[in-house]
């Protein structure tokens, strides 16, 4: 028999009554120390180092500490492997919750050591490890090159696998690392009883360096590189150029997390500097993408566990969307509880409106209605001539329905309604000659005619657009939109006057405005709509202000308005040809547009549901 065989139940101490799988806190006494076959090769070290490890395992079990004993059960695998150092690593897994690792070192014993396992242990084992399968899902790797396989940070086995592996259920960070290749790095979904399968291809390292690392009092230990186990101390290999996080550790010593920068092209040796390490730390955050960073450097996404140096170190997890969490850890000896980072999502950041598929949305807007004129014919005069105008004042009202993509681009149909209207007044100054036959002699007669406009431009519009919103800060956003389309407008123009001579004279008289068929037109305008805002978010809703521009593209139609006479009940008389009743009728007015090109200015509010 080898020296595997030596380290048998009588020297190594395990909880085999009922279960080989479940360690009692009062182990029972071992059995009888057997004498070493003839055939072993005496004095070898390594067996020797495994026995006391394996002790030390045993007096950190009988205290509760199964963190501390794993750790030494797993050092005395290292030396030499063994059925009880198996079934001791196997029960402290179990104990700590990590039944994945469990259920493969479980198997492991079964499959290397099928002559050590007594019946008894072996009916313990099958009801152990049947109900553990039915807790973890298998992971299935295949890849294009014999590189390792990682998993949430720990070293499984190396591909191609001869079976799938055993991993707890939830989004699992899987990598593939092989000397001289660049890391294959997905992450997975993994269900209990189900087997997921992933096919990694690795491509050669493109610009390498190499890192050497080496510390001759933790010669011997574990190197990880980027979360992973990547050889024993001394090591040296290629890496890809740029950052990278290095730690190591040996039994109770080691280095905490470092970063260092690989040169393409160039060797960097990296010297350690050895610290006394506490128990394992564990560290996972929800979402499982988030970043986990150890004093100040990040380590991990998701998941993380290792042993940092004793005192006081700060875990962070930090993703985009989510506010950060941030937690002090006094590092010491005795088993720790793990960190568990529930981030919580910050709903004002722009990775919440940027999803992968879009919403839809309705909104409400409107404001008053503010122009220099509504670009009628009457006002086209009134810039020729000179006249009284107030400001085109009225009221925007729109509801919009629309759909925003996932990088903030939407597309709207809008209806609505538009009402300004405005008031004028204008002077026309002509002159007459009243030709009677009885007074064929007579000069000319100046009249003044002031006309007075109220003009109205009221209908519905509808508006089709496209808008961008852009994140600011906190819950505040920045909002553009252009739409166009058309107002079914109609327009409208009541006026009225009076008529006054060139003599001085106080008397004046009404004038009427002939209209055929009334003073109202009626026809389809078109529209061009940009707008931009401010809007503050409140869970689903948006409440924004902002402004918009109304502008009006094309002229309306003409107004089928007659001609300006003199309302009087005095006919013109022919002794008196100079009086207002002779004077004849103006086409001041007639054929004036409804409306025109106008620009109006919304200051506007709004309100918005996110769908």
């Amino acid at each position: 028999m080898s020296a595997r065989g030596c380290l048998t139940a009588a020297t190594f101490v395990l909880a085999a009554s009922g279960s080989a799988a479940r360690a009692q806190d009062t182990p029972p006494a071992p059995p009888p120390v057997a004498s070493p076959p003839e055939s072993e090769a005496p004095g070898d070290p390594n067996l020797e180092e495994a026995k006391r490890v394996f002790h030390q395992g045993n007096e950190l079990r009988k205290a509760g500490d199964w963190q501390g004993a794993l750790q030494r059960y797993q050092r005395s695998r290292a030396l030499v492997r063994s059925l009880p150092n198996t079934l001791n690593a196997a029960i402290c897994l179990e104990q700590l919750g990590r039944t994945d690792e469990a259920l493969e070192l479980y198997e492991h014993a079964l499959a290397d050591f099928p002559g050590d396992v007594t019946d008894d242990v072996r009916r313990g084992l099958a009801a152990t490890m049947s109900n553990l399968r039915r807790q973890v899902g298998s992971l299935d790797v295949s890849a294009n090159v014999d590189g390792s396989v990682i998993v949430d940070g720990r070293m499984r086995e190396r591909v191609p696998l001869l079976s799938p592996l055993r991993v707890l259920p939830g989004a699992r960070r899987v990598v593939v690392i092989k000397d001289g290749y660049e890391p294959f790095e997905k992450t997975v979904e993994i269900a209990a009883g189900a087997t997921t399968f992933v096919e990694a291809r690795l491509r050669p390292l493109g610009a390498a360096g190499r890192l050497r690392v080496d510390e001759p009092t933790l010669a011997g230990g574990d190197l990880s590189v980027d979360g992973a186990v990547v050889g024993q101390l001394p090591w040296e290999g290629s890496l890809s150029a740029g950052d990278h996080v290095v730690s190591a550790e040996k039994d109770d010593h080691g280095s905490p997390p470092r970063r260092v920068a690989v040169i393409a092209g160039r060797t960097v040796h990296l010297p350690l500097r050895p610290q006394a390490l506490g128990s394992e730390l564990r560290g996972s955050s929800d979402p499982a993408t988030a970043e986990i960073w150890v004093d100040g450097v990040r380590v991990s996404r998701g998941s993380w566990r290792g042993r940092l140096p004793l005192g006081s170190s700060t875990l962070e997890a930090r993703e985009a969307g989510y506010f950060p969490g941030r937690t002090t850890r006094t590092i010491v000896t005795a088993p720790q509880a793990a960190v568990a980072f529930e981030l919580r999502a910050d709903e004002a950041h722009p990775r919440w409106r940027v999803g992968e598929r879009g919403h839809l949305f309705l909104e409400v807007v409107g404001g008053p209605a503010i122009g220099h004129s509504l670009g009628s014919g009457a006002e086209a005069a009134c810039d020729e001539r000179g006249c009284e105008q107030s400001a085109a004042l009225g009221v925007w009202a729109a509801g919009r329905a629309g759909y925003e993509l996932h990088n903030g681009i939407s597309f709207d149909l809008a209806l609505g309604y538009l009402r300004a209207s405005t008031d004028l007044s204008r002077a026309y100054t002509t002159s007459y000659r009243a030709d009677l036959p009885e007074t064929p002699s007579v000069e000319r007669q100046t009249v003044t005619y002031q006309l007075d406009d109220s003009l109205l431009l009221s209908g519905p519009f509808v508006l089709g657009g496209v808008g961008y919103r852009v994140h600011l800060v906190g819950p505040l956003d920045l909002s553009f939109r252009l739409e166009g389309g058309a107002l079914l407008a109609t327009g409208s123009d009541t006026i009225t006057g009076q008529v006054s001579d060139g003599a001085g004279s106080t008397r004046a008289v009404d004038i009427t405005v002939e209209t055929e068929d009334g003073n109202t037109a009626t026809s389809a305008a078109p529209l061009l709509v940009p707008e931009l805002g401010l809007q503050v978010r409140v869970g689903p809703l948006r409440f924004g202000a902002g402004l918009t521009l109304v502008a009006g593209l094309a002229d309306g139609p003409a107004l089928r308005t007659g001609e300006t006479q003199v309302r009087s009940a005095t006919p013109c008389q022919p002794g008196n040809p100079a009086s207002l009743d002779c004077a004849p009728r103006e086409g001041f007015v007639r054929g004036e547009t409804a409306f025109g090109r106008f620009l109006l200015w919304v200051p506007r509010l709004g309100a918005r549901l996110d769908l």
